[in-house]
């Protein structure tokens, strides 16, 4: 009998591209399998034996992470210490989702992601990453509002498109450490939401630059949060994956935009 694979996260945007790419796999939500009860998960993965666990369960809210610490670190850093010791137990690998925030932890979200990293790189794969799709601000603003989008000029990064996360997971599921996936192009967040509007047509004047002085919150940010990427994936390509995913599988808040 095969051996399946666990996705937890199930109610997450990464998950829903993880189910499209491998609809086989077996996907819980936290109420289904809560991390941060050790007992529960280790009996409920005993039942499951899994040959591959891959872990998109987290608290990515920065702000709320900020306010309540102690959640953060039992969802971020406890639950991904359990479940690394039942994975280690049963013979799973295990592939976690961290973030580019652990590269600068000046907030608590951020010192969680690096803390939890350290339970999984031993044996496991940390996957360091920045994702977008339709749901990220600065495209669901772009594309589904005629708004003006204040945007970073001074605060940089090299996101890529979940979809392209959830294909190159399966090819380098072998690795064992820490990965860092991201488009080769390091980028402010303002010239990549003139990149989008680029992309779909749109006016470029719809892009206000702002400082990262203006960023509101009681949670600090880094400015810089490239990831030095250890796989070539060119920010071009990977927004025309973006757009043509986009017209062949639908979205139903997504317009094309007039040219």
């Amino acid at each position: 009998m095969t051996r399946p694979i666990v996705l937890l996260g199930e109610k997450g945007r990464l998950a829903s591209f993880i189910k499209r790419k491998r609809p086989e796999v077996q996907a819980y939500s936290r109420e289904a399998i809560d991390l941060t009860d050790h007992q529960r998960v280790r009996t409920q993965m005993q039942r499951l034996e899994p040959a591959l666990i891959i872990n998109c369960a987290a608290l990515t809210d920065v702000e709320y992470c900020e306010r309540h610490p102690k959640v953060c670190w039992q969802v971020n850093v406890e639950g991904v210490r359990n479940l690394a010791a039942v994975a280690d137990q049963t013979g799973a690998k295990l592939i976690h989702f961290s973030s580019n925030y652990a590269l600068a932890p000046v907030n608590e979200y951020g010192k969680s992601k690096l803390a939890g990293e350290a339970w999984v790189a031993p044996k496991g794969l940390v996957v360091r990453t920045d994702m977008y799709d339709t749901q990220t601000f600065i495209i669901r603003k772009l594309l589904r509002t005629r708004e003006a989008l204040e945007a970073y000029s001074d605060k940089f990064f090299n996101p890529i498109y979940m979809g392209t996360v959830a294909d190159l997971i399966f090819i380098y599921q072998d690795r064992v450490g820490v990965m860092n996936l991201g488009t080769n192009q390091r980028i402010s967040m303002a010239e990549f939401a003139l990149e989008v509007c680029h992309l779909f047509g749109l006016s470029p004047s719809r892009v206000k630059l702002i400082s990262s002085e203006d960023l509101p919150g009681k949670a600090k940010r880094p400015k810089e949060m490239f990831l030095e990427p250890d796989i070539d994936v060119s920010l071009d390509a990977d927004l025309r994956k973006f757009n043509n995913d986009l017209k062949e599988q639908g979205d139903l808040n997504y317009q094309p935009a007039s040219r």
